[in-house]
């Protein structure tokens, strides 16, 4: 075999191993793209949880510092966790003039019950602020917590 052929030959190899190689490299350089666009997506995944845990966190907050005037309003007799995470209306028409009931001081809606206590400083409540449902109503005389709370404290006394 001649000079001309091995370096031919060479030529050839080299070629054919820099085609391989541009080859590599575009699969590779197209895996980072593609690794990059995962990370991408995953980071605004990420900092929109974020941003719905600060509001999350923030509505928890506001709705303690409501537990905490309704139980100061109430002679610092609370409502419980539950009572408090109740529905809400959302009607943005809603006439501001119209009058407030429940826990979670706000209008007449849904199916309502009221506390059968002549002294009850609230009087009406929303089924769902205080654990009741349409299927389980109430037979008999029903009273709400804050009014439970206070009978028991004034029978201890």
């Amino acid at each position: 075999m001649g000079v001309e052929t091995m370096k031919e030959r060479e030529r050839e190899a080299l070629g054919f191993v820099e085609k391989e190689m541009r080859e590599i490299i575009a699969v590779a350089e197209a895996r980072v793209a593609l690794a990059q666009a995962t990370y991408d997506v995953v980071d605004d995944a990420i900092t929109r949880l974020d941003r719905d845990l600060a509001m999350f966190e923030e509505n928890i907050r506001a709705k303690d510092r409501v537990y905490d005037e309704l139980a100061l309003r109430n002679g610092g007799v609370g409502f419980t966790r539950a009572e408090m995470f109740c529905s809400t209306y959302d009607e943005p028409a809603a006439n501001p003039n119209e009058p407030t009931y429940c826990v979670c001081q706000q209008v007449s809606f849904g199916e309502m019950i009221a506390c059968e206590n002549d002294d009850c400083p609230i009087e009406w409540y929303h089924f769902s602020c205080v654990g009741l449902s349409v299927k389980n109503k109430v037979k008999g005389r029903w009273v709400c917590p804050t009014c439970k709370k206070r009978e028991g404290t004034a029978s201890k006394r």
